[in-house]
């Protein structure tokens, strides 16, 4: 299984939230900027595509 979980609460907020998702901090889950051979404009090249839900709570 690939996924991660973040959940975050300050001790003096009234707000949290938690995510979920696929997402390594890789260039391939990111993605690169590149130059477009075509137009000669920069692009973005992603290889992987990837998931995450960002789920926001008041407490």
């Amino acid at each position: 299984m690939h996924n991660k979980l973040m959940f975050v609460r300050r001790d003096d907020a009234t707000t949290a939230w938690a995510y979920v998702g696929s997402a390594n901090l890789s260039e391939s889950a990111w993605g690169r900027l590149t130059m477009d051979k075509n137009t000669s404009q920069q692009k973005m090249t992603c290889r992987n595509w990837e998931c995450g839900v960002l789920v926001l709570a008041n407490t």
